[in-house]
């Protein structure tokens, strides 16, 4: 699948790590099969093994990416972002975004027991208020996924994260947000 022109796919960031993209990047496959009508792009890193990222098995409408992430994000459409400083980065180029998340329940108990934060992504620690939607753990399945990316995809007024991506940058955002998430470390 060629992307022939800017802002005519979904980009699926699965991770930077190797266990991220082993929990979350079948999910987002699986979504990208409940809309064969949209193009889907993983941002690859070569980080990663490319065996994870399935390209022997992926949907006609999917395709990868490698190293190529700041481009991706100027033209796609939306984003599916696992958290982590990507959704930051995302919501500087004002794409709107899912954020998801998936771990172990061992180390989510443990992380929910040391850090006491509302949100997840740093799109919503910044703001105080849930900006992007957030699936974690067992809210992030297929299910959910697709009536969130239905809600994206029909909305009227995506010019909120222009309006975000403002705010970040003249508010000096990006420094307030690490003493935002310093501050909840105990």
């Amino acid at each position: 699948m060629k992307i022939e022109k800017e802002k005519d796919y979904i980009l699926l960031l699965p991770g930077s790590r190797i266990q991220e993209v082993s929990r979350n990047l079948h999910i987002m496959l699986e979504l990208s099969k409940r809309f064969p009508e949209q193009n889907f792009v993983i941002g690859g890193l070569s980080i990663i093994p490319k065996s994870l990222y399935k390209e022997d098995n992926l949907p006609p409408n999917v395709t990868v990416q490698y190293e190529n992430t700041y481009p991706l994000l100027k033209n796609a459409t939306i984003a599916i972002v696992t958290s982590g400083t990507a959704t930051l980065e995302t919501a500087l180029f004002g794409v709107p975004q899912i954020v998801v998340y998936r771990s172990d329940w061992f180390s989510f108990l443990i992380a929910k027991m040391l850090i006491k934060v509302p949100f997840i992504s740093i799109v919503n620690l910044i703001a105080g208020k849930e900006i992007v939607k957030e699936l974690i753990q067992n809210d992030f399945n297929t299910l959910n996924l697709e009536i969130e990316l239905k809600k994206l995809l029909i909305s009227e007024d995506k010019h909120y994260f222009d309006y975000y991506k403002n705010q970040l940058i003249v508010h000096n955002g990006v420094k307030n947000a690490a003493w935002e998430i310093i501050s909840f470390i105990p």
